[in-house]
């Protein structure tokens, strides 16, 4: 959980984050939408696109000492799909190829095809998992540009 503090009272902080969208919109820099108190903002650059980028989401909350953004960073969506699609790929490949070898006879080699299911399962998860790796300085810049947007 990612807690960015400001003295700026609920009100001056959704302000601040309107600009900050709006500002995205005009640069091209970073992605981001505002509904009601909830943030999301993924940096995208113009070079190297990717919908694997992680996105920050957050809600601004009303505290004593002012407001404060509580969110994390995550996958998008996209992302998501994207790993639940390998993983009912491989599934469906596996239980396909159990069956085959099963019910077919063939040559011994036959009883290697369910293999191949789990390595999908598995080259996805790697692929994931280098995803996070490749762009953790995001989570970083991110945090940063939150930050600077309620001290400027």
């Amino acid at each position: 959980m990612i807690t960015i503090s400001t003295h700026l009272t609920y009100a001056d902080a959704l302000a601040r984050l309107e600009r900050l969208v709006v500002s995205s919109q005009k640069s091209h820099r970073f992605a981001a939408e505002l509904s009601g108190s909830t943030i999301r903002l993924m940096y995208t650059p113009r070079i190297g696109r990717s919908e694997l980028r992680p996105q920050f989401v957050g809600t601004v909350v009303s505290v004593s000492t002012g407001s404060e953004v509580r969110g994390d960073v995550r996958l998008s969506p996209r992302a998501h799909r994207l790993r639940a699609g390998g993983y009912v790929i491989g599934t469906l490949w596996t239980l396909a190829a159990l069956v085959i070898t099963q019910t077919q006879p063939g040559p011994p080699t036959l009883k290697l095809l369910p293999l191949a299911g789990i390595a999908i399962m598995g080259l996805n998860t790697l692929f994931i998992r280098f995803a996070r790796t490749y762009y953790r300085d995001d989570e970083t810049l991110l945090v940063r540009t939150l930050s600077e947007a309620f001290d400027g």
